[in-house]
């Protein structure tokens, strides 16, 4: 279903919303969202901002309600279930959010974020054979540059570093999968 772009004044909202979220002020977005209508609330893009504020606030078990709510209104955009796979994995639920990210992954075989997020979470629950054919995968989706600056810094891969050839021991500034994505976006959320 193709959902109709958010209009004026309800967009500044949601911009706003998007703003204080970037400035990591999730109760200022929070309250930005609250001025929309009821329904509005339930588009896609307002509920991936939903999400990211909740994720914000480590309120798993919100975001997990607005994650299958995302799955359920927008089924065909991915953004929904890399949510939903990070909702549970934040809620002790690691097995469900792999079953569920591989189900994407096959839903969705060009958006690179999913074969990313399948890599780290086979890394944290001790499949690191599996991480690596996630991981070559997502490798074949994105530049060198990319993969070169992600995965040395990225310490939910370090079960996998050797086998990569990463030498790269410094302490990371990310510290686990508990950080909202960054490549959950509105705009990343409508490509497949």
């Amino acid at each position: 279903m193709k959902w109709p772009e958010i209009q004026a004044p309800d967009s500044h909202s949601v911009n706003a919303a998007t703003g204080w979220l970037e400035l990591g002020a999730p109760q200022e977005a929070q309250a930005e969202i609250e001025r929309l209508s009821f329904l509005l609330r339930y588009h896609p893009d307002v509920l991936v901002i939903r999400w990211k504020i909740c994720a914000r606030m480590l309120r798993w078990d919100h975001a997990l309600d607005l994650a299958r709510s995302m799955v359920k209104i927008a089924p065909d955009r991915p953004a929904g279930h890399i949510c939903l796979a990070h909702s549970l994995y934040n809620s002790q639920r690691a097995q469900e959010a792999l079953t569920e990210l591989r189900s994407a992954a096959h839903k969705f075989p060009k958006t690179s974020a999913i074969f990313y997020f399948l890599a780290r979470l086979a890394c944290r629950v001790g499949r690191e054979a599996e991480a690596k054919l996630w991981l070559s995968r997502w490798k074949d989706m994105v530049d060198d540059d990319a993969i070169k600056n992600t995965i040395n810094d990225d310490p939910s891969l370090a079960p996998i570093w050797k086998d990569l050839g990463v030498s790269f021991e410094k302490p990371s500034t990310r510290s686990s999968l508990v950080a909202v994505p960054a490549v959950i976006d509105v705009s990343a959320s409508k490509r497949s």
